[in-house]
């Protein structure tokens, strides 16, 4: 077939025509920050049993202060910063405050100088803490897992972890302790603290167990709540049933102490398997 030139014409306009309708210039590069000075100065440390290289260490009274410059190639459009609690790994609260920061604020230009004074509450929940910032660019961009960091905090007025001890059951090194589903199974043992147990509101004594499959996490049970009569110290039995609902397969059991402030004492773990 013979294309006459009028007939070109046409068909190298439909073509521009249609090149022009796509996308031109598109912004897909996220925004950046980076930190132009900080105080405290974060530290290696272990979060829920793995080494983080970024963990800022506060107490109650404390302020996390931080200046930021928050680039884009383009023009930026807001911030976002988050702070809220990592107490099982990502609480139970009365008396103390936890520590819960949300703040937004709209931005223009392709830099912006964000300085932060984050104070910590004067009766502050311990523990475990994640700290996110996020900055978004005019067309929406934004990196949601680039620059969130970990915050272990302490309560001024009491810093020293309580004392968790298992008597039952008691598996020896290396070997697992076995589960049967429908089968009750009970963990026995006490918890000391230099404080009274009850003393702001958090104490108690929970269990988990970890798919090591999955790794999906569950809480054994409800917690064992201290009370004012428990003082500084308590002996405890918890009977719990093993799931009927569980896989079967291997899992960690852990147990986890806290005083009134949400001091952890360090856990009790141990390898398990739950069968039929």
């Amino acid at each position: 077939m013979k294309i006459n030139s009028h007939t070109l014409l046409i068909l190298a306009a439909f073509i521009g025509l249609l090149s022009s309708c796509g996308p031109k210039n598109v912004d897909d590069t996220a925004p950046t920050l980076a930190f132009i000075a900080l105080s405290p100065e974060p530290t290696p440390d272990f979060i829920c049993g793995a080494e983080e290289q970024v963990v800022f260490h506060l107490r109650s009274g404390d302020t996390l202060s931080l200046d930021l410059r928050l680039s884009d190639d383009v023009e930026l459009s807001q911030y976002k910063v988050d702070i809220h609690t990592n107490f099982d790994c990502h609480g139970h609260k009365m008396d103390t405050e936890d520590w819960l920061v949300l703040q937004t604020g709209n931005l223009s230009g392709k830099e912006y100088l964000l300085q932060l004074r984050l104070p910590v509450p004067a009766n502050v929940t311990a523990g475990n803490y994640h700290f996110q910032i996020q900055v978004l660019d005019k067309a929406g961009n934004d990196n949601p897992t680039a620059y969130v960091y970990a915050i272990k905090v302490l309560n001024a007025a009491d810093t020293t972890p309580p004392a968790l001890n298992i008597s039952s059951p008691i598996v020896n090194s290396g070997d697992m302790l076995v589960l049967r589903k429908g089968q009750n199974i009970t963990f026995s043992g006490n918890v000391a603290d230099n404080r009274p147990l009850a003393e702001g509101g958090n104490g108690k004594v929970e269990i988990f167990y970890r798919s090591n499959a999955s790794g999906n996490t569950f809480r054994w049970g409800s917690p064992l709540v201290f009370t004012a009569a428990d003082d500084d110290y308590k002996d405890f039995s918890l009977t719990l049933p093993v799931p009927n609902t569980a896989a079967n397969g291997d899992y960690v059991v852990t147990v986890w102490a806290y005083d009134g402030v949400n001091n952890a004492a360090p856990p009790i773990i141990y390898s398990a398997r739950i069968t039929n």
